[in-house]
């Protein structure tokens, strides 16, 4: 019981202290690319292809065994919403609301769809959404809060959908229906064939963040929703019905990552109570969480027996799924060099620094400056590649 209470103790008040307890394995970096500019975007794989986009404006397909550029293409402006690859196809979304179908072998430009620019609601609004797709359709929310249904082929619109506010979270869909969050809290369900509404589910609501936005997207697993929101709230949605399954309040901390699921636990990390969680994905029950000293709200990865997921403190964490051990930490290259100016060697924020203070915004560049993962890790033959807002894309050796 009593070292029961020590780890408690530990977890909350010196959580690396207790992470350097652990068999912590070094993680080998293979080889580095730098864009000179932050990138919030998750890499797409193509074939042995590597490909990213960030706020250089370029999408960069490198070869995955060197990092060697393969093709680039001017985007137009910043991109901050994920690359998907779909067969031999790259869809890339840029902040002025252009889509672009590459084709993925050569970069050469297939067609492009035109919506809104993309603009922010605060200084935490990090993302666009990214298209989702089926078989023969490709959806994707505006600054304006329209959703377009945009045919694969040749890029034109098969239907719009209005909602009431900004969508910059990413629709989950399969070929029947659609589902899209906005920053309204609305979840909103959509005959992906015709356009026509089918249900929609609120989100409650917080005293200081009433509108509960939905920020990221949810996933959809054996016929439920999974979302965090502004709220403070994970939920769980039944997808047929509209009808809450069961949430978890985290009371104190928007969740904003789009939640990683596996056959019985759901994995997500926090904003302001800086933790990571696994969760029962049956009823929300914590099963174990891991104390952080700062936010994560980019999707996490599993990968055999680990689960791994980045941090704004620039840091990549691989994690035992079963118990939440940390088993190999990554640190990207803005975060060795700028860590010192925002933590102390107890690392919590040193002396003066204050996260929302007075000059919040030159707080905020700082933490940002330790090269925030902001994205989701993607792995690939032996290797994670992951981005990061130093501007780099690191490709990193595992084991199994």
């Amino acid at each position: 019981m009593i070292q029961q209470l020590i780890k408690i103790l530990f977890l909350i008040f010196f959580p690396s202290l207790l992470i350097a307890q652990n068999v912590v394995k070094p993680i080998e970096v293979d080889w580095v690319f730098k864009t000179g500019q932050q990138i919030r975007s998750t890499p797409g794989i193509y074939k042995n292809l590597v490909i990213i986009a960030g706020d250089d404006g370029t999408v960069h397909a490198l070869e995955q065994i060197n990092g060697k550029i393969a093709w680039e293409y001017p985007a137009g402006s910043a991109v901050r919403s994920d690359l998907v690859v779909d067969q031999d196809r790259v869809y890339v979304y840029n902040t002025n609301g252009n889509l672009f179908a590459l084709n993925a072998n050569n970069g050469r430009l297939l067609w492009e769809f035109k919506t809104a620019p993309n603009n922010v609601l605060d200084t935490w609004d990090y993302y666009t959404a990214a298209p989702a797709f089926n078989k023969s359709l490709l959806f994707i929310g505006d600054s304006e809060g329209n959703l377009f249904a945009i045919q694969k082929s040749n890029g034109q619109p098969a239907w719009q959908f209005k909602t009431p506010a900004r969508i910059h979270a990413t629709a989950a869909c399969n070929d029947s229906m659609v589902f899209v969050g906005n920053y309204s809290g609305q979840l909103i369900a959509i005959d992906a064939k015709n356009g026509h509404q089918k249900w929609t589910f609120q989100t409650v609501g917080d005293r200081y963040f009433p509108n509960g936005e939905i920020q990221r997207g949810p996933v959809l697993d054996d016929g439920i929703l999974y979302f965090g929101s502004r709220d403070y709230n994970i939920y769980a949605v039944n997808a047929e019905t509209g009808r809450a399954v069961w949430n978890m309040k985290e009371i104190g901390s928007w969740i904003i990552a789009t939640p990683c699921i596996d056959s019985t636990q759901l994995f997500v990390g926090t904003s302001d109570t800086h933790r990571f969680y696994a969760l029962d994905k049956s009823g929300g029950f914590v099963k174990w969480q891991l104390p952080l000293n700062m936010r994560a709200y980019g999707t996490a990865t599993l990968y055999k027996n680990r689960v791994y997921f980045g941090c704004f403190n620039g840091k990549l964490y691989g994690v035992n799924k079963i118990d939440g051990t940390v088993e190999q930490v990554f640190q990207t290259e803005g975060s060795k060099t700028h860590y010192t100016e925002v933590y102390g060697a107890d690392d919590h924020f040193k002396k003066g620094f204050e996260l929302y203070g007075p000059d919040g915004e030159r707080s905020e560049q700082k933490i940002l400056s330790l090269g925030s993962i902001l994205s989701q890790p993607v792995i690939k033959d032996g290797k994670i590649f992951v981005t990061s807002t130093d501007g780099n894309l690191y490709a990193i050796k595992i084991d199994g």
